[in-house]
């Protein structure tokens, strides 16, 4: 596992370089609560993790939770797994 601080600077450099992808759960997470892209993108790269990272019982990697607000001052909170390349994927938002 690593360190929350090294977890960020991941997620951040992922969602610069594009590499991000997004789980059909989330897409639809996201259509239910009006969360578009543009926010979660901005929450990935501008909010903090604020829990403890869990293990995927599927895939096996670990998850964290980001916290952050969109340019309309909406607490918005999103799941992010990193894969072992470096690359993140959304699992929800909420």
């Amino acid at each position: 596992m690593i360190t929350t601080r090294q977890a960020s600077k991941i997620i951040a450099g992922a969602v610069k370089d594009g590499r991000v992808s997004i789980t059909k759960h989330a897409k639809g997470q996201m259509a239910k609560r009006d969360i578009i892209m543009t926010d979660v993108l901005r929450v990935l790269q501008k909010g903090h993790i604020f829990k403890s990272p869990d293990r995927d019982v599927k895939t096996g990697a670990w998850v964290y939770k980001v916290e952050g607000h969109t340019v309309d001052s909406v607490s918005v909170k999103v799941s992010v797994e990193i894969t072992e390349a470096g690359d993140i994927r959304i699992v929800t938002a909420f």
